[in-house]
């Protein structure tokens, strides 16, 4: 996985303007291997990992739970509101 999914030399095939943008770093303590990626999510692919990169905020979420306090803050949500 590269270190960032920007522009054209990051692999994009297209980038939209006025996407979001997610920075995601891993640190596993001295010693070991730590990763950071950068991605604009107006970056299209073909060479852009989308899948590697959900399953690792997928994991990341798991391991912090915050998944749950989304779903909980979601169900807390009145019925009206804008998502």
């Amino acid at each position: 996985m590269r270190d960032s999914y920007l522009n054209a030399a990051d692999g994009c095939e297209a980038v939209f303007n006025h996407a979001s943008s997610l920075s995601i770093s891993l640190s596993r303590g001295r010693g070991h291997r730590n990763k950071s990626v950068e991605l604009d999510t107006g970056c299209i692919r073909p060479r852009v990992p989308t899948a590697r990169i959900t399953a690792l905020i997928e994991a990341i979420d798991k391991v912090t739970g915050t998944d749950a306090l989304l779903k909980q803050r979601k169900q807390l949500r009145p019925a009206h509101a804008p998502h």
